[in-house]
């Protein structure tokens, strides 16, 4: 069980007016022979955040023994002036000798005795060289430290000993003036890690979970403790009756501000456990928070432009200076800025590769004019969402100045409009209309969730913004303005729209594989766009259609209609019917509508014989090679499996190059090569083929054959989410929930989920369900957030199976009915859940909903504790039902871990037994 203590010393100097601000944050969890902890990286991690979103610029360092230990604290001394803000953050074991508390690194002794063990650890406050002894010394004007340390004592005592004087839990901090000391529990109180009825994603303490989004919200410290003291004494009664209190000794001077910018009420705070009392706020208030849960450039500058001396716009310029691209100068003086998308929201734009003289540089009348023109345009539409958030608060003092403004910007664009390049302005105009009802029609066609409607105007949405980007840049369309004036011919016009067509898409591929760094595929899609260059060249020189056609294939003359006849063949269409997966590009795209096949339903000889028909045929043909590779895979025959898919790659066919990479990344059918399955990964997801781009986030995501980097991942699954792929929908949401890589967006994770779950997918069919039984990103509605769960729970979700039981345990959405919560967790137990195997464990010993099995209530915490569930191993032996407590012992006896008395006491003993059990998994 883990304790937190959250010191803050503040000493007020005469420093400089802008002081620097840094944060070390240090995580320990891997201990070379002390029992490693679960839950220390997620708690750092998130007070780092915190801090990092507070202005501090932090280090975050983890798993540090001894001499790294010291070497990060002389590293972090040496940066601190008189005068700077400092946070101090530590989370892993700790220990005390009763006076002084001591930080553990991860290589201090199992055994040893006090003397050693305070030379094998780090004083946090001795009087002279404590790290807040230290931090005192250098005169910072003001130090935080976070301790995050282990309550129980994880040392073993040394021979001949029965026990070290260790405390219970960390001693008392006797604060000094300026100080503010915060413990996450009382004296004698345990500190809760998890909750029995935690969800599997839930990866906080109880105190942090409870203490960081008020100190996230711009509350004064000691307000933000007093909400997290309240919260944390409810979440903990339901443990059991639990009783955990925070602490806290205040000797600060004044109110504790660590944003620059503090309120006393309480803000919005979106948590699962309860609902929070919030003060009446003001229209600015309302404007900050709605621009603060959208996460939209625009919103915050709005807020801005309307409230630019209110309380949180330091914040929002904040945020506008990180998550946006803008004029710095416009965000310090208050002025309304330019919207500009974050870097995964944008969409790639294409220019036409035939490009006129200003296109290429030279600075034109014309180009002049449409700078000038789209300069006020951009005005316009920021003083526009001005004006529509001066509206909604009722400020009618700014509503009447940015009517104004807006009047004498629109004058200013009439005039420019009936001047010597209107006609040109003209088609500007009317290509942002019909690019802002394609919109309109989009948001609908999501709201009513619509998928093949949304993905048909997202294409038309993105073939528009390319178009206008031309316009915008002064570049004329060189095809039609040709088929104007009568040089080409109609078939040759069509010809260069096809060659246009390809060369756009290759483009894309292009511009994906430079921002991804794959050299290879870049040499090779830069010869393809030079080709493609020069054969529009020769179309627009008017060489012969033949001629040209012939030059566009590889494979030489006649190659396209061998292709193309193949499309038509019984052959090739019997293979599809016995072995295309839906996920295959040509379905995604349209080209073919036959029914998929799901892998387990493939019947590999049947598929075998008509899928070599086809490929004998036409050996060409990359999809019946790909198929005929899928049908070798279902058979088991892993090295035909490979020969067809690595033809089929050669062919082009993108769902073979995804499919080698990733057979070769997970070592699942073909020997695990990382480094060749990335390479293939890259490829394909680089041609613009979804499944791979997702594939390529979850490889940045986890570190997996490429260096972890969350904000690639979030990249890679957000192209992938664009095109509709159902996987980097979900993932593209579950980062959006969490804030990973990407601003946090609960809005923009809910429609994703939902997007995702309209497919069927049912791991998104559970999340919509939470997030909807929960009011995430929205109103809640528990009723329909358990209509997901069923869907899901129908296709043997476990989650979802737990989910429910969670549901008619608490009746919220339902009538509360013990025993179809017992129901549901069986089934989600019996397929491995530890979360709900321990949540058996509790209904079995209670007997909630079913008759009271000692026996029962045993084996399912026993089966949770060895997958990692660590709940039993905290609780005190007066909390444990007699029997169940015995039953607990003879397994642990039976599997050689508890060497003591069947007596029902679970006391020291009987916990150091669990705990072997938990690390033996």
């Amino acid at each position: 069980m883990r304790v937190f203590l959250l010191l803050l010393a503040l000493v007020f100097s005469t420093g400089p007016a802008l002081a620097a601000k840094y944060a070390l944050v240090m995580g320990n969890a891997d201990y070379e022979s002390l029992s490693d902890l679960q839950n220390t990286h997620y708690d750092a991690q998130a007070y780092g955040e915190t801090f990092q979103d507070l202005g501090y610029e932090v280090t975050f360092l983890k798993d540090l023994d001894f001499d790294s230990t010291l070497e990060a604290l002389d590293t972090f001394y040496a940066q601190i002036n008189p005068g700077d803000e400092v946070v101090f953050v530590f989370s892993g074991h700790g220990w005390s000798d009763g006076k002084v508390n001591y930080l553990i690194p991860t290589d201090a002794p199992k055994q040893a005795r006090d003397s050693l063990l305070k030379r094998k650890t780090i004083a946090l406050k001795n009087g002279y060289d404590g790290v807040l002894d230290e931090l005192a010394a250098l005169g910072a004007g003001l130090t935080v430290a976070v301790i995050d340390a282990c309550r129980n004592n994880p040392f073993e005592p040394p021979q001949g000993r029965k026990s070290l004087a260790l405390g219970r839990g960390l001693a008392p901090i006797q604060a000094q003036t300026g100080t503010l000391v915060i413990f996450s529990a009382g004296v004698g109180q345990e500190a809760l890690d998890r909750l029995p009825d935690d969800p599997g994603d839930q990866r906080l303490s109880v105190f942090t979970r409870s203490f960081i989004p008020h100190l996230k919200s711009g509350l004064y410290v000691e307000r933000a403790v007093a909400e997290a003291q309240k919260e944390t004494a409810a979440l903990a009664r339901r443990a059991g009756g639990h009783t955990q209190t925070p602490a806290i000794y205040d000797e600060a001077l004044g109110d504790t501000c660590l944003s620059g910018s503090c309120v006393y009420q309480v803000t919005p705070v979106v948590q699962q456990q309860q609902q929070l009392a919030v003060a009446q706020p003001s229209q600015c208030d309302l404007l900050y928070q709605e621009a603060k849960a959208s996460r939209e450039c625009f919103e915050f500058e709005g807020y801005i432009d309307v409230c630019a001396d209110h309380t949180f716009a330091p914040i929002a310029r904040r945020f506008i200076a990180r998550q946006c691209t803008v004029d710095t100068a416009a965000i310090q003086s208050g002025d309304p800025v330019k919207e500009v998308a974050p870097v995964v929201q944008q969409q790639v734009q294409v220019k036409p590769v035939v490009q006129s003289q200003s296109a290429q540089g030279t600075e034109t009348p014309q180009t002049k004019a449409l700078a000038a023109y789209f300069a006020l345009q951009d005005k316009i539409e920021v003083k526009e969402k001005s004006l529509d958030l001066a509206r909604k608060a009722s400020l009618s003092h700014r509503v009447s100045s940015l009517e104004g403004d807006l009047q004498k910007l629109r004058a200013e664009r009439a005039a420019l409009s009936t001047g010597e390049f209107g006609d040109v302005l003209a088609q500007v105009e009317e290509a942002q209309r019909t690019l802002d009802s394609k919109q309109r029609s989009l948001g609908l066609a999501r709201q009513f969730s619509n998928p093949s409607r949304v993905n048909q105007l997202e294409l038309e949405v993105a073939s528009l913004r390319s178009g206008l980007q031309a316009l915008r840049s002064g570049e004329m369309d060189a095809l039609a303005d040709l088929a104007r004036q009568g040089e080409v011919s109609q078939a040759i016009l069509q010809q260069m729209q096809e060659v246009q067509g390809s060369l756009d898409d290759k483009q894309r591929s292009l511009t994906l594989a430079r921002q991804f760094s794959s050299a290879v595929r870049v040499r090779e899609l830069e010869q393809e766009v030079a080709a493609l260059q020069a054969v529009l060249r020769s179309l627009q020189s008017g060489e012969p259609v033949a001629e040209t056609k012939v030059a566009l294939e590889t494979g030489g003359p006649g190659h396209a209609e061998t292709v193309v006849n193949s499309e038509a063949d019984a052959r090739v269409q019997g293979c599809d019917r016995l072995a295309v997966d839906q996920n295959h590009p040509d379905i995604l795209s349209g080209k073919i509508t036959v029914a998929s096949v799901a892998f387990e339903d493939i019947q590999p000889d049947r598929a075998i014989a008509q899928c070599k028909q086809a490929v004998a045929a036409f050996p060409d043909h990359g999809r019946s090679h790909a198929n005929l590779s899928r049908a070798y895979g279902r058979k088991g025959d892993f090295a035909n499996m490979r020969v067809h898919a690595e033809r089929g790659d050669a062919l082009g066919d993108l769902y073979a190059t995804r499919a080698l990479g990733y057979s070769m990344l997970k070592g699942d059918r073909l020997p695990k090569d990382v480094t060749r399955g990335i390479s293939y990964l890259n490829r394909a997801a680089s041609a613009g083929y979804p499944m791979a781009q997702n594939d390529m986030g979850n490889a940045y995501r986890y570190g997996e054959g490429v260096e972890k980097d969350i904000k690639l991942a979030a990249t890679w699954f957000s192209v992938a989410s664009a095109q509709g792929n159902y996987l980097g929908q979900y993932n593209m949401a579950s980062l959006l929930r969490k804030g990973e890589g990407v601003p946090e967006n609960m809005v923009e994770a809910r429609r994703l989920y939902k997007l995702s779950a309209d497919t069927g997918y049912d791991y998104a069919q559970n999340m919509y369900g939470w997030v909807l039984y929960f009011g995430e990103g929205g109103a809640a509605d528990p009723t329909e957030g358990l209509r997901w769960f069923r869907m899901a729970a129908a296709q043997g979700n476990r989650l979802a199976m737990h989910n429910l039981g969670r549901a008619y345990a608490e009746g919220k959405g339902v009538t509360r009915n013990d025993s179809t919560s017992a129901n549901w967790y069986e089934q989600a137990a019996a397929q491995g859940y530890s979360y709900s195997q321990e949540q058996l464990g509790y209904i079995y010993e209670t007997g909630r909903g079913v008759t009271a099995d000692p026996s029962k209530a045993a084996s399912f915490y026993y089966a949770a504790l060895k997958q990692g569930r660590n709940w039993v191993v905290d609780r005190q032996s007066n909390q444990w039902d007699r029997e169940t407590a015995k039953a607990m012992q003879r397994l642990l006896k039976a599997d050689g871990f508890y060497r003591g008395a069947i007596d029902g006491i679970m006391g020291s003993g009987a916990r150091t037994a669990m705990t072997a059990a938990l690390n033996a998994g």
